[in-house]
């Protein structure tokens, strides 16, 4: 049995820089970060992933 599927998932310029801050600088300097800021990046990544 074989599946094909075309997903389009494009992210915004915004969306893309709060995905690599929250990947790769976030976790550097995670006690200096708002949790507001925080909750809004973690909010739209659950969102994009259902």
């Amino acid at each position: 049995m074989e599946a094909e599927a075309n997903i389009d998932f494009a992210l915004t310029d915004q969306q893309q820089q709060d995905l690599r801050w929250h990947m790769e600088d976030y976790l550097s300097q995670a006690e200096t970060v708002e949790a507001v800021q925080i909750e809004q990046i973690e909010a739209m990544m659950k969102e994009r992933g259902e």
